[in-house]
């Protein structure tokens, strides 16, 4: 097996036909090739070799002395889907006829019929263009959503996927981890605003008890303050 930059993948693949891709892989180990992907995975494959030759207590000490992440196991969750697969106004079209509709459901007959082709012939696109069937680029576009979601706002987690087209949170899960290799926690905790704000998991007003809820459009009263006394002055 090898690996490289997840953006190089259709060149990897037309240069090495014969050579297996792992494209999630970070670092790649075979019979005498050690390979690394990605333009800074230099310091994954010295971290590799580390681990091999010394072990991984002093690999993860080396990490910690020069601040790197020694959990990095997969370009997954750093690829960009539009910039991973071959330009094809067939498949650009059908894309931006997906996003439009990524909160129901769509067949690939639907598609079809959108850019006005067989499913056949869309699925042979979709096959030559992304490598990926329509059924799985779907999959991928709603994923993608995801994860600008959980990069760029502070929705509640239960309310993500209904905003990306999943009728249930544990499918959601398992595609997420599926094409990121992170659940959609750790993905926000590592490449989000911060998290949810205080409180919202349960409605409650930042800042609060914890128990207080906001109706729309109303605005929870502050409490009261009492004006401080006066000090008293003795003679």
């Amino acid at each position: 097996p090898a690996t490289t930059s997840w953006w190089l993948a259709t060149a990897f693949e037309h240069r090495y036909p014969k050579v297996k891709l792992d494209l999630a892989a970070m670092v790649t180990r075979g019979d005498r090739v050690v390979c690394s992907g990605a333009g800074m995975s230099h310091f994954d494959l010295a971290l590799h070799f580390i681990g091999q030759l010394a072990g991984r207590d002093i690999a993860r000490a080396c990490a910690r002395y020069t601040v790197l992440d020694d959990r990095r196991r997969s370009q997954a969750p750093f690829m960009i889907l539009e910039h991973a697969r071959r330009y094809d106004p067939l498949i650009t079209r059908a894309e931006r006829w997906i996003k439009a509709n990524l909160r129901r459901d769509v067949s690939v007959a639907e598609i079809a019929v959108q850019v006005a082709v067989s499913p056949r012939t869309l699925g042979r696109h979709f096959k030559d263009c992304t490598g990926d069937s329509p059924q799985v680029y779907v999959q991928k576009l709603r994923v993608e959503a995801a994860k600008a979601l959980l990069e760029n706002t502070r929705l509640r987690m239960s309310d993500v996927p209904e905003r990306v087209g999943y009728g249930d949170e544990s499918t959601f899960r398992r595609q997420f981890k599926r094409h990121t290799s992170l659940s959609p926690s750790d993905y926000r905790r590592r490449f989000g605003l911060g998290g949810e704000l205080p409180g919202t998991r349960f409605g409650a007003v930042p800042g609060g008890s914890g128990r207080e809820r906001v109706s729309a459009g109303k605005v929870p009263r502050a409490p009261a303050r009492r004006a401080p006394r006066s000090p008293s002055v003795r003679s």
